[in-house]
């Protein structure tokens, strides 16, 4: 799986994980949206990283997701119900092509609607800005299309990613 980032301008940028330290340990983690609405958080596993750095940059395709489980199998979740998940590494090439995809929107953007269309499903939401405007967190697990529809200054905004996953191509359409 490959982890890209979508910034507000719909460029593609690399995607970085911070060190955070918790209990005199040191982490790393994914953090998407704004700190004053909501940041959806993702772990990356410690075994794959060099703690030295005050951050790491996630380029790679080997990466696969998974959920974050308490000790009775539930899914543990943040305030807003969104899935833990940790990003760790994988030697399997059955996930090489799909897509992790994390996509920041202007806090400007009013009454937004997103849709998924194929084999794209919806991770966990960041938020941005005072209208809590989402910022989504996608994964993309075969050919599939997010359309996402909003309001800036009530000036009608449409835009869409589509992925191809045989050829591993992600479009702004």
């Amino acid at each position: 799986m490959r982890l890209n980032k979508i910034n507000y301008n719909g460029d593609a940028v690399p995607l970085e994980a911070m060190q955070i330290e918790k209990n005199n340990r040191k982490y790393y983690n994914i953090f998407h949206g704004d700190p004053d609405s909501w940041v959806y958080r993702c772990s990356v596993d410690k075994r794959m990283c060099d703690i030295k750095e005050d951050k790491i940059l996630l380029n790679n395709d080997n990466y696969i997701l998974r959920e974050i489980r308490d000790v009775d199998k539930s899914l543990i979740k943040d305030a807003k119900g969104n899935v833990y998940y940790v990003v760790s590494k994988d030697n399997d090439t059955t996930h090489r092509d799909d897509l992790l995809l994390f996509i920041e929107l202007s806090d400007k953007l009013m009454d937004v609607d997103i849709t998924y269309h194929g084999f794209v499903r919806l991770i966990g939401n960041g938020y941005s800005g005072k209208n809590y405007t989402p910022c989504p967190v996608v994964e993309y697990y075969g050919d599939g299309k997010v359309t996402i529809t909003g309001n800036i200054d009530d000036i009608p905004q449409t835009v869409s990613y589509k992925y191809t996953h045989s050829d591993r191509i992600l479009k702004r359409i």
